[in-house]
């Protein structure tokens, strides 16, 4: 048995789990581990292609691995709401777009995500945001600006 899975076959996982008979806690479960190794993609955590201008200005020079401390991993869409929109439709295409918009890594710094905690978006999104809407609206609401990395 393999352990990775692409991502046809976690987002057929999502489709699968989410109408079965398991309960609603296992299939947020589910769901949630497909978004880590979907958001990872067989990257570890300092190699993440998006960070914040914060971050990458602290690791100036060094390799994020040795900066650690600094920044925290998160989703640029908290997992729950991922989660969320991916329970409400049955259609694996429209699961796996979901997927590929919104379950994607960054490292912020520990400031950067105290702001977000601050404003109250640390596991939800701005309360006008709407599925489709820009993914990066948390950050734009609290000044954080991110770059992507090669």
């Amino acid at each position: 048995m393999t352990r990775r899975r692409d991502k046809t076959q976690m987002a057929a996982d999502v489709s699968i789990a989410l109408s079965s008979k398991l309960s609603d806690t296992a299939k947020f479960i589910v769901m949630k581990n497909v978004i880590w190794e979907w958001s990872l993609n067989d990257r570890k955590k300092p190699d993440c292609q998006i960070v914040s201008a914060g971050v990458d200005k602290l690791a100036q020079g060094f390799d994020l691995k040795d900066v650690r401390g600094g920044w925290t991993f998160e989703h640029i869409v908290p997992i729950c709401v991922i989660q969320n929109l991916l329970a409400k439709t049955a259609d694996v295409s429209k699961q796996r777009g979901i997927l590929e918009k919104y379950a994607i890594a960054c490292l912020v710094t520990k400031d950067e995500d105290a702001l977000l905690r601050e404003h109250g978006l640390t596991n939800s999104m701005p309360r006008t945001w709407r599925n489709g809407d820009d993914e990066f609206a948390r950050y734009r609401q609290v000044g954080i600006e991110w770059v992507k990395r090669e």
